[in-house]
């Protein structure tokens, strides 16, 4: 359970940055959870596909000062990738390698939700640096890729998530992706129960946590709509992959 940013074409202001990280603080939970998203926090910038600046902490970003000046650093990067994380622990301890994003080769990752029995996650051989089932996602799709399975970005996206769908309960696999060419986003949580499955907890109110908000204008998405950084924002459809090139 994580809040999560991503930009292309542009580098977030301190305004934008500011107003991400007050989500650490008071960005929204499922009920009868704890307040904000305290548990880690990271940013990855890529300038013409190359990865520039990628730092991360298990601390609170609502109060770590290190947040601050990672903060600094994006917003003079020139970055044209930008993506931002929040983490609210679900899987694995808080460590810096369990917080997002996780990078892999060229690959970029952050993820919301929580995948369940995720050690069963086929990850091709590669090794992870944490203990965390986004982790595993990830791998599963780079490992697609890598393996030869599939060409493109998009069909790695596609068959990861279809396997998830297939083969694990979860209750959000949404996830931000990059490879520094294309950019790519997918909102996603469990709509339907199992033949006498009983409901999760807090099942009814899933649609109103897990989502992600596209701008087009902006060519940015987020958990929630950053007002200081676009006016356009538009809750993302179930289950479809946007790329925001």
């Amino acid at each position: 359970m994580c809040r999560m940013m991503v930009q292309v074409g542009g580098t977030p202001d301190k305004g934008v940055l500011d107003e991400f990280r007050a989500l650490a603080a008071n960005g929204n939970v499922l009920p009868g959870n704890t307040c904000g998203h305290g548990d880690g926090w990271g940013f990855a910038a890529l300038r013409s596909a190359t990865l520039t600046l990628f730092t991360k902490s298990e601390k609170d970003g609502a109060t770590d000062p290190a947040f601050s000046s990672a903060a600094a650093l994006v917003e003079t990067s020139g970055a044209d990738i930008v993506i931002g994380h929040l983490r609210k622990a679900s899987v694995g301890d808080l460590t810096p390698a369990n917080a997002h994003p996780f990078t892999h080769g060229r690959f970029v990752f952050c993820h919301n939700g929580g995948i369940k029995e995720s050690e069963r996650i086929p990850i091709y051989g590669l090794a992870p640096t944490g203990e965390t089932d986004s982790e595993r996602f990830f791998l599963n799709i780079v490992g697609r890729i890598e393996s030869g399975e599939v060409r493109t970005l998009r069909e790695a996206c596609e068959a990861a998530t279809r396997y998830v769908h297939e083969n694990h309960k979860y209750s959000s696999i949404s996830f931000i992706i990059t490879d520094g060419e294309e950019t790519l986003a997918w909102r996603d949580y469990r709509d339907t129960l199992q033949p006498g499955e009983e409901k999760p907890n807090n099942w009814d109110v899933w649609p109103e946590y897990y989502t992600l908000y596209q701008s087009a204008k902006a060519r940015a998405v987020c958990s929630q709509p950053l007002t200081q950084l676009a006016a356009d924002w538009q809750l993302m459809p179930l289950r479809q992959i946007i790329s925001l090139a």
